[in-house]
């Protein structure tokens, strides 16, 4: 055995031997993420293994109004769906590509439009922002605040929306890559600040003082 290969091994012993970074538990233990098989699963569903990601329920219908009455969407809806549609692909070589197709183009909601638009993108993302604004319980050792913000700009909040299966899709491949918190950091660095969301919701805060 190589002395790469006898330390990997005792560095696997030593983090089984920790237990459950979250719990303490000291079965059904992942040794790399240092996680037993209940807080992993959170963690993946969440971006915590501590901390659920929030409903946000009242959050959306304040970033609604708060929308309604600051600015106006067109002409930035425009710009966003061109470079959504060019960043967007079909193919899954690329797990953020391949989830933003399916909500932005392939996936339609019950009257045929994308279950994903401009306009829910800016909602939930402003949600976010209300909800960490007003000391809500985020895990910042996880950086879980860009995670929340990360999912907010590609996929549906707690499922707000009906979906209507127009072409067959893969959903357990859906879930799949919900269940991915390193896509939604991509997503925060890509999206919510590569695509410009950021300064879209900075101008909306800074209009309302909110």
């Amino acid at each position: 055995m190589n002395n790469f290969t006898t330390e990997r091994r005792h560095y696997i012993e030593d983090r089984l031997k920790s237990g459950c970074s979250c719990c303490g538990a000291s079965v059904n233990l992942d040794p790399i993420s240092q996680l037993c098989f209940n807080c992993k699963s959170k963690y993946l569903s969440h971006g915590s293994p501590s901390v659920s990601k929030p409903t946000l329920e009242i959050e959306l219908d304040l970033a609604l109004i708060a929308i309604r009455n600051s600015c106006h969407l067109k002409d930035a809806e425009v710009i966003f769906d061109r470079w959504m549609l060019s960043f967007a692909n079909p193919t899954k070589t690329d797990a953020l590509r391949r989830l933003c197709w399916l909500h932005f183009v392939e996936i339609k909601n019950t009257e045929g439009v994308p279950v994903m638009t401009f306009k829910d993108v800016i909602q939930q993302a402003l949600a976010v922002t209300i909800y960490e604004r007003n000391e809500g319980k985020i895990d910042h050792k996880r950086k879980q605040y860009h995670y929340l913000l990360g999912r907010s700009v590609c996929t549906v909040w707690n499922k707000q929306r009906r979906i209507k299966q127009l072409e067959p899709y893969d959903k357990s491949e859906r879930r799949y890559l919900q269940r991915r918190p390193r896509l939604f950091h991509q997503a925060f660095n890509d999206i919510f600040l590569g695509a410009g969301v950021a300064k879209f919701i900075a101008r909306i805060n800074r209009t309302l003082k909110i």
